[in-house]
Parts: structure tokens; C-alpha cells; sequence
């Protein structure tokens, strides 16, 4: 003979199979019947509030998401993810001290979560503190080698601080993985320029152009590029190009009428 419990239990592991299957289809209204099928007879269910929660972050219901995962974490049921989540929806409201807060809940739930070190990773690089930045972004590294964009915002931070080497070696391992990134390959292109490499910059920019062919930037860096290997008449065209795309580009400007006075002189 069957018992209750034991129904219960066949029955909410059948609708949670179909919940996850549903999940991962993008069927989200489904995931909600389904879970609430099975709080409705065992409210205690974490699982359940957790897929919920997955669902409503999916239909971007992003205050009834909250509090379903606050009642995986009221249930002391993988408490550390839930903090994470939590953290994604503040970020998605815009409330990104609270997102932060969440974070670092995270972090004290589980010192090792990743993603808790990544997004506040990302959080204090968008506020500009670096230091703070780069800590938690060397820990995403050194868990995921090959986690691109953590990478590609430490190279960006090894930009901020002159370490020009630095910054070329994580860049690059960065562009192998996305090498359609129109910022990653103007921060490559920068850094090999930085370095004194100056075939690979011009390549490097180039690409970047074939993504954003109208970027007054790179005109301009191409153009010093151009200059430092001692092809001016390169450089002037390159730097004239930058104008065209942007009028008021001051360093452009200063670098053609440099460019125009060394030809003269010559």
C-alpha cells in the first residue's frame, strides 16, 4: 500500500521533472503551475520557490522573483545561489546597492561562489574602484581560467594602471574566446600600442573597424600607430579620417596639425 507522503513525493518529483524540462524550453507560465502545484500541498518545498523564483525572473516579474527566493532562504536551502539571484534582480531594478549587498551575502553563505565574485566584480568596476575590481575578478579567474569576460575587465583595469604587458596577456586570452567585441579589440589594440607592437595594433584595429567603421577613436590611435612606424603621409590620412567621423575630436587634431608641421619642416 501506497502512502500519502509517498504520493506526494512521486507527484512533486514528476512536476518538478516537467518544470526543469519546461524551464529550459522558455516556458515559464508552465514552471508556475507546476510549482505552485506543488506548494499548495507542501508550502515548504524550496526547490519549488526556487524554480518559481527562475520563472518569474524569466517573465522579468521581477518582485514576485524576490519573494520567492527570499523563501529559499527563510527554508535554509542552497541559500548562497539564492543570494546570487537576488543580487540579478536588484541589478536588473537598477538597485545596485542592493545588488551588492546581496552579493556579498552570497559570499559569506559560500566564500567560493563564483558568480557572487564576478558580478561584484562588475559592480565595483562600473563604480570605478578598481582595487575592489580586480580582487574579485582574479578570484572568478582563478576558479574559470578561461572565464572571457573577467578577463577581458582585468585587462582593462591593467590598461588603467599602465601595466601595458599585463594587459596584452589577459586581453588576448580575453579576444581568443570573443573576437567580435568591438571594446575588447580597441583595448587590445591600445595595449599593443602602449607596448611598441606596432604591426600587431594595426591589425588589431583593424578588425575593430570592421565592426565600427565609423570610430573617430581608432582612427586616431591607427594614426599614431601609423606615425610611430614612420608612415606619415598614413598617419595624415588616418588622422583626417578621425575628424570626419568626429569634428571636435581635439587629440586628432592636434596630432594632424603635429603630423602637417613635421611635413613641412621635412
Amino acid at each position: 500500500m501506497i502512502k500519502k507522503t509517498d504520493r506526494y513525493l512521486n507527484t512533486d518529483q514528476h512536476l518538478l521533472k516537467c518544470a526543469r524540462r519546461a524551464y529550459k524550453a522558455g516556458h515559464f507560465l508552465k514552471v508556475i503551475v507546476d510549482c505552485r502545484t506543488i506548494l499548495r500541498d507542501n508550502p515548504h518545498h524550496a526547490n519549488a520557490w526556487y524554480g518559481l523564483g527562475l520563472a518569474y525572473q524569466g517573465l522579468r516579474r521581477y518582485r514576485h522573483a524576490l519573494k520567492a527566493f527570499r523563501r529559499v532562504i527563510k527554508l535554509r536551502w542552497h541559500r548562497a545561489e539564492a543570494w546570487v539571484e537576488i543580487g540579478h534582480l536588484y541589478w536588473w531594478l537598477h538597485e545596485h546597492k542592493l545588488a551588492r549587498r546581496a552579493y556579498s551575502r552570497a559570499l559569506r553563505e559560500d566564500p567560493r561562489q563564483v558568480q557572487a565574485h564576478y558580478w561584484l566584480g562588475i559592480l565595483a568596476f562600473h563604480a570605478k574602484r578598481f582595487p575592489e575590481a580586480k580582487r574579485h575578478l582574479q578570484q572568478v579567474v582563478h576558479s574559470q581560467s578561461s572565464n572571457a569576460w573577467a578577463l577581458a575587465y582585468l585587462g582593462y583595469i591593467a590598461l588603467v594602471d599602465k601595466r601595458w604587458s599585463q594587459a596584452v596577456t589577459l586581453l588576448r586570452r580575453a579576444a581568443r574566446q570573443f573576437n567580435k567585441i568591438p571594446w575588447l579589440l580597441y583595448n587590445l589594440g591600445l595595449a599593443y600600442f602602449e607596448r611598441r607592437q606596432y604591426e600587431p595594433a594595426k591589425r588589431t584595429l583593424r578588425r575593430f573597424l570592421k565592426l565600427t567603421p565609423r570610430d573617430a577613436d581608432a582612427y586616431d590611435l591607427l594614426g599614431l600607430v601609423a606615425l610611430e612606424s614612420g608612415r606619415r603621409a598614413s598617419a595624415i590620412t588616418y588622422f583626417r579620417r578621425a575628424l570626419r567621423y568626429r569634428p571636435t575630436h581635439r587629440f586628432a587634431k592636434r596630432h594632424l596639425k603635429r603630423s602637417l608641421s613635421t611635413q613641412i619642416t621635412t
